[in-house]
């Protein structure tokens, strides 16, 4: 679901002990405007860290997140300043 971009930062709880967790950030189209470095292990309040630019370019643009997961769980997950 699309929303208003509020945040630079995005946070996870996830366990992806042998497997990995991606994040993309599309824009109102479906376009990529951003993707996440992989991320791996056991992550009660786990940073996303992403390739390129921060994100705080997209403050206040309406986005959609894809979680791409691979042998793993994501439980929750939140932005943060």
């Amino acid at each position: 679901m699309p929303f208003q971009f509020p945040a630079e930062n995005l946070r996870v709880n996830a366990n992806v002990r042998g497997g990995e967790l991606q994040v993309e950030v599309l824009g109102e189209v479906g376009t990529l405007l951003a993707t996440s470095d992989t991320t791996t292990g056991d992550l009660l309040d786990g940073t996303v860290s992403w390739q390129g630019e921060a994100l705080a370019g997209l403050a206040g643009k309406t986005v959609s997140l894809r979680f791409r997961l691979r042998g793993g769980s994501l439980y929750s997950y939140w932005l943060t300043d």
